[in-house]
């Protein structure tokens, strides 16, 4: 609605300022009329002051100061040489003659394409053009008839040049070919409109903003968006400098050819604005970053949450896209599987863009490990634990280390993989533990925690010493001592 609304007001304040310009006071503009008796043709016209047809040898009408041909408005009033003054403003000669605007908008066409315009140059076209004026002013009195024809028959002869003016006439409101239409292009980008019914570079001119610029080159409209832009370009028609004038004073109104104002032209441009985003993966401890290719984004509209395109990176890591204005998200969902996507990323599109270029550099995909050494009973911390892990793929040792005071190890930003734990060194009073214990880092920023457990060294008595045996003979001894007590006070008992 907004849009209507401006695009309403452009064309008005654009009709004001051609009626202004137009619309100058009623100053008058003094010249001197004469009849050129070498150009005469015969024709049916008004006898003086009655409204009986009568066979009259019309002859040219023209103003002394260029020689240019002039017409006459009333077919009914003889033209008496002389000075005259005529007006510019269009209102006063609709009031002066008693025409009505579209009659007075129509005789101004009739003398611009009629005599004169283009090739139009034989004496053929005078006499058509004028008798065309006065089938307006007095329609159904004046006709061409034939040389000496005292029987005032209509002659054809002037057809051709009647349907010919009248074409023209009919067709100057014709607007340039892509009028009204929308042209999408990239800002920074240049392109060229042919106005196939060629009246652009008759009545136009071309404008230039901050924004674009539309300059006239014959038939064509070349179009340069400087930046972004989203709206109209209005076409003006060039200023008027050799407008059609009425004559007064010489017995009656006599109108020159002048150039018509043909209007105003506008077409809608969306200049959008190139996007490209370029994926690299690598290493920043390095600094070492490669393009990659094949990674996927969805693009969103931020304002709407609607799925605009999918877009996939290109050999050179890069995606590229024109995007008119607004605010839209970019969401990564495929990539190398090792290394992390990147965070959605927000941007806008305004007017005052030209190329958006953003470079996003993704490192590998890095955990934290926390792991503990405990006893297998008491769930107590074991120092002095040596561990050794490895890459699980190709077993390259990635790490070697002791556990602290506490029991444990704290790994940072161990990269990506699948990965194992060997104990190399128990505690001391502590069997070694002979298993693998796998893990994974498959997820950025997550904190993976490994605990591996112990249990104590249990020792068995040495059957093979003296001291073993004396306890042996020992307990024998008392074993016999305890059976002979036994039976003895049985005995004495009984």
């Amino acid at each position: 609605m907004r849009k209507n609304i401006t695009k309403i007001l452009l064309i008005a304040l654009a009709i004001f300022n051609v009626f202004a310009f137009m619309k100058v006071n009623a100053q008058t503009i003094q010249d001197e009329l004469f009849i050129d008796y070498d150009y005469q043709w015969w024709v049916a016209t008004y006898n003086w002051g009655t409204t009986d047809r009568v066979k009259t040898q019309e002859k040219m009408i023209r103003r002394k100061s260029d020689n240019a041909p002039v017409y006459c408005i009333q077919a009914d009033i003889k033209l008496i040489s002389g000075v005259v003054n005529g007006i510019v403003d269009e209102d006063t000669m609709v009031s002066m003659t008693n025409l009505s605007k579209e009659q007075m908008d129509r005789i101004r066409l009739i003398a611009y394409y009629g005599y004169g315009y283009g090739s139009h140059t034989s004496p053929e076209w005078y006499y058509a053009t004028q008798m065309l004026i006065w089938q307006i002013t007095n329609p159904g009195y004046i006709y061409a008839i034939e040389d000496n024809d005292s029987t005032l028959t209509p002659s054809n002869r002037y057809d051709s040049y009647y349907a010919e003016i009248n074409s023209l006439v009919d067709n100057h409101t014709t607007q340039p070919s892509f009028y009204g239409q929308k042209v999408e292009m990239t800002a920074g980008n240049t392109i060229t409109l042919t106005d196939t019914n060629g009246v652009l570079s008759k009545y136009y001119e071309g404008v230039e903003t901050d924004n674009y610029s539309a300059n006239i080159d014959g038939n064509n409209l070349v179009i340069t968006a400087k930046t972004g832009y989203e709206g109209e370009i209005m076409l003006t028609t060039k200023e008027n400098t050799n407008r059609p004038i009425l004559y007064e004073g010489a017995n009656q109104y006599c109108l020159s050819a002048g150039d018509p104002v043909a209007g105003l032209a506008y077409l809608e441009i969306y200049a959008n604005v190139p996007f490209t985003g370029t994926k690299y993966y690598g290493n920043e401890n390095t600094g070492v970053y490669i393009p990659e290719q094949g990674a996927v984004f969805e693009l969103y509209d931020e304002s709407t949450g609607e799925l605009i395109e999918t877009l996939t990176t290109d050999a050179d890591g890069a995606m590229n896209i024109n995007l008119g204005f607004g605010k839209y998200r970019l969401h990564q969902i495929k990539g190398i599987e090792s290394y992390k996507f990147i965070e959605d990323y927000t941007f806008e599109v305004t007017a005052t863009q030209t190329k958006i270029n953003v470079m996003f550099k993704n490192e590998k995909i890095k955990s934290d490990l926390i792991f503990t050494k405990t006893d297998f009973s008491t769930d107590l911390g074991l120092p002095n634990t040596l561990i050794e892990i490895y890459d699980a793929n190709t077993d390259e040792l990635v790490f070697s280390g002791r556990t602290d005071e506490d029991g444990y190890i704290i790994i940072k930003n161990m990269e990506y993989g699948d990965y194992y734990i060997l104990e190399k060194e128990a505690p001391e009073g502590y069997e070694l533990n002979p298993d693998r214990m796998y893990f994974s880092i498959t997820e950025d920023g997550q904190i993976i925690k490994v605990n591996m457990k112990d249990s104590r060294i249990v020792e068995v008595p040495d059957t093979s010493s003296i001291d073993y045996h004396i306890f042996e003979i020992i307990g024998c001894i008392a074993i016999i001592s305890g059976v002979g007590m036994y039976v003895y006070v049985k005995k004495k008992k009984k």
